[in-house]
């Protein structure tokens, strides 16, 4: 008979996998340094996760549904789309830097690259959400129509910013990044409320 699993411990896990695997990366990272950062024995992570390969999956998982679930209540908490589009912007740039090692696992390593699509594709839906126009805009007819493409924009926009942050040296990190969030604002400016968004609309 299996052990219930206890929800809170599994939280402490998770929180210090995904430090831990944020501070030294997979490689470097051990089952007993994450059951150190959680306050318990290395035999108790066993009894959740049968390696490192699955937790380093869970927490990315996890990370995902932190992410993900924040900006889902934001398409009813933020009736106006430049209110959306800042907060995103916002909230996915702050997570980048603590993210990063775990980024650079999912794009940059093949046995887990596939841990990535999946949430790319959920990222994308909600994105496409969070700029959809206000009610009442000229534009919402044609950004209806033009969902599957908007999506695919999306996912490559999202995947160019991941993929630029990964490749950050280390000691520049923080300006580095600053630079492609200054990169993504102008760029988001110039296009949130043009029909570069609006595909099939007039100009």
């Amino acid at each position: 008979m299996s052990r219930p699993r206890d929800e809170g411990l599994m939280d402490r896990i998770l929180g210090s996998a995904f430090t831990t695997f944020g501070d030294q990366g997979f490689q470097a990272t051990t089952l007993k340094q994450i059951a150190t950062g959680a306050g318990i024995s290395a035999g108790s992570v066993y009894n959740y996760f049968p390696d490192k390969e699955s937790l380093f999956k869970a927490t990315v998982e996890h990370g995902w549904d932190v992410f993900m679930v924040d900006l889902e209540s934001m398409t009813q908490a933020l009736p106006r789309r430049e209110d959306r589009i800042k907060v995103l912007m916002d909230r996915g740039f702050d997570m980048l830097k603590p993210a990063l090692p775990l980024i650079r696992g999912m794009l940059f390593e093949a046995s887990r690259l596939k841990l990535l699509q999946p949430q790319l594709e959920r990222l994308s839906a909600i994105i496409s959400l969070l700029f959809s126009p206000d009610p009442g805009d000229p534009g919402e007819a044609a950004w209806k129509d033009s969902e599957a493409q908007r999506r695919v924009m999306i996912r490559v926009i999202v995947l160019g910013v991941m993929a630029n942050v990964a490749l950050v040296d280390g000691e520049v990190e923080e300006a580095s990044i600053a630079t492609i969030r200054s990169a993504m604002d102008d760029f988001i400016a110039a296009i949130a409320f043009s029909a570069t968004l609006r595909p099939g609309s007039s100009t």
